[in-house]
This record gives C-alpha cells, sequence and structure tokens, in this order.
C-alpha cells in the first residue's frame, strides 16, 4: 500500500510520477560472491575470503530452485571471513577502519588484548551472525546493529566493531557501479553524491 507522507511511499509515489524504474539489489548482492561483504573484505585487503555462513546455514532465506543449487557453493553465502597480511592490535584495526570506511561513529567492544589476524565481516545487519565468526576462528568480527547485552556476549569470545549499517554498506556502490559499467553497453551510469547515512559523529555537526 501507498500512504502519503509516509517516508517510503513518498519516495515511490516520486519515482512512479517521474517515470523512474526501480531494481534493489538487497539480500541478492549480499549472498553473492563479490558483493556487498567481499568488497568490504577487499578494502580491509583480506586474503583468502570466504563465505561466513552458506546459503544453507542461513534462516529465512527462501527456498527455490535457485537455493537448493547452490545451498553448499562458497560462491554464495551472508558475510566473509578473510585474514590480514600480519597481527595487528585492536587499536590499529579500528584506527584503519575509520579511515577505510570514512566513519568517526565506530562501537567497539573487547574483552580481551589479543592480536588481530583472522577478520570476519558482515555488510549491513550482521550481528546475528556473531557466532559463526567465532566458530569460523575470527579474531574480529566488523558489521552493525549490536545491541547492548549482545556487546557483552559476543566480546567475551572475540573483538567486536559495529560500523553502523550505512558505513559497511556504501563500499557496494561503487562495485555495484563497476561492474554495470561492464555489464551493461551504451548506458549513462551514475553513482548518487547524497549521503544518506542519518548516524553523525560530532566532527559531521
Amino acid at each position: 500500500k501507498l500512504v502519503e507522507s509516509e517516508y517510503y511511499s513518498d519516495i515511490i509515489m516520486t519515482m512512479i510520477k517521474n517515470d523512474i524504474s526501480f531494481i534493489a539489489c538487497h539480500t541478492n548482492y549480499d549472498l553473492v560472491k563479490g558483493g556487498v561483504s567481499y568488497l568490504l573484505a577487499e578494502k580491509f585487503n583480506l586474503k583468502n575470503i570466504k563465505p561466513l555462513v552458506l546459503l544453507d546455514k542461513i534462516e529465512g532465506i527462501e527456498e527455490n530452485d535457485s537455493y537448493k543449487l547452490h545451498s553448499k557453493s562458497e560462491d554464495f553465502g551472508l558475510g566473509v571471513i578473510g585474514e590480514l597480511e600480519s597481527e595487528i592490535s585492536l587499536k590499529e584495526f579500528a584506527e584503519n577502519a575509520e579511515n577505510i570506511l570514512n566513519t568517526k561513529t565506530l562501537r567497539i567492544a573487547s574483552a580481551s588484548s589479543k592480536a588481530i589476524k583472522k577478520v570476519a565481516v558482515c555488510g549491513g545487519s550482521g550481528s546475528g551472525f556473531w557466532r559463526h565468526a567465532l566458530n569460523s576462528g575470527a579474531d574480529l568480527f566488523l558489521t552493525s546493529e549490536f545491541g547492548h547485552h549482545l556487546y557483552q556476549e559476543a566480546s567475551s569470545y572475540l573483538h567486536i566493531i559495529d560500523a553502523t549499517h550505512h558505513a559497511t554498506e556504501i563500499v557496494a556502490s561503487k562495485g555495484l557501479f563497476d561492474y554495470l559499467s561492464t555489464e551493461i553497453k551504451g548506458c549513462n551510469i551514475l553513482i548518487s553524491q547524497k549521503d544518506t547515512d542519518p548516524v553523525k559523529s560530532t566532527n559531521e555537526l
């Protein structure tokens, strides 16, 4: 349903009135090799990148013929895990993350001083997969949307960096631009320059 003065309805009605087509690459771009989490991992120069959670381990994904065909393939899954070239401290990694993701709104939880070598990342809201990161041997899990009690529990086992939903996904826009520019000829492709992250640091006010 479309309701005037409701946030998403207004966006859709504006597109309809201006004959704008809309394709949403949401979960499908999260799940595919080379998608959101892979692009995020590459920003951190992770090596030996593999899916964090294969399709057959993800609850809520609608089963269909494609799902069954690819359920155990390492070309599909949510989040990824990889390795840094060498061990670094949590402080070093966090400082690098601020620069790489261009954000000052990191939320960091750690109950230990262990060095970081193996890193799991999940673009967007991946907090629910922290046990997969732990079971995969990750020293640190970078994603977003942790709650207080989840911070307490998860950080008893591994480092957690909540880098906001926006910052962990915005890297995907350039990756999608590069892909579409290669696959679609004769079409003018642009990346929106409007920043829609509602979360700001004091430096940005």
